[in-house]
């Protein structure tokens, strides 16, 4: 694990929100996007919880075989955040959901400590969220051609 790069809150839609956690780069092959998108990651992140099959990368397969796919850990930043993150990772894990969240044309994705092996469960005895970083997909509604306005087909 890596240097922090983020500090802030978490509010889920009609959930609640949660402050008091930090973020660590996970891992060297993560550093330059990580700290490339760390100065885009607001400090109060909106996330929505989603069933995690609808977001799972095909990549992981069933699990990630590796901490080397993850992107960022994230932790609480203290005893008094820590109840409301297990809280939270507990429920996400019994109902099998992830959080997502969209920013600077990015997807951000959190899952938790328990979608990986069993030995990578706790880091220093503490459960924690991991995330990865994904590319938004823009399709423009609209387009110019041959300085004419033309509207995209709705598929």
């Amino acid at each position: 694990m890596l240097d922090q790069i983020w500090r802030g809150g978490f509010y889920i839609l009609g959930i609640a929100t949660m402050n008091g956690l930090v973020a660590h780069i996970a891992n060297k092959a993560a550093l330059k996007l990580s700290q490339a998108a760390a100065h885009l990651i607001p400090s109060l992140l909106h996330f929505e919880m989603v069933p995690r099959l609808h977001v799972w990368p095909k990549k992981f397969g069933k699990s990630p075989s590796t901490d080397t796919n993850f992107d960022l850990y994230m932790f609480p930043e203290n005893e008094s955040a820590r109840e409301g993150f297990e809280n939270l990772l507990n429920q996400m894990t019994c109902e099998d959901l992830v959080l997502k969240a969209e920013f600077h044309n990015l997807l951000f994705w959190v899952f938790t400590s328990h979608q990986v092996p069993f030995k990578y469960w706790n880091i220093n005895k503490r459960k924690y969220m991991w995330a990865v970083f994904g590319k938004k997909n823009i399709l423009p509604l609209c387009q110019w051609r041959n300085d004419q306005f033309f509207r995209k087909p709705q598929v």
